[in-house]
């Protein structure tokens, strides 16, 4: 996803639900933030599965995450949120 185009909804989503904005910034600081769509969901790409689970084992309490491997044709390990 790195330097493949943007999100053109990111900036009204993130305007519109400030609670967006704050989750990329947050998940930002561990790697890159992105958000799916309309802002469903914001994940973050990591090199392993460990990296991934030690993030979202720093989740605020009053958000839901998980870990997936991606389904591209070079799996990385994604935290969502």
């Amino acid at each position: 996803l790195e330097g493949k185009g943007g999100n053109v909804c990111e900036p009204v989503a993130c305007e519109l639900y400030p609670q967006i904005h704050e989750a990329l910034e947050w998940l930002d600081k561990f790697s890159p933030a992105h958000m799916t769509g309309t802002g469903a969901c914001i994940f973050a790409a990591f090199d392993n599965a460990d990296e991934a689970e030690k993030v979202a084992a720093q989740l605020p309490s009053t958000w839901r995450g998980f870990v997936a491997r991606g389904m591209n044709s070079n799996p990385v390990t994604n935290a969502l949120l």
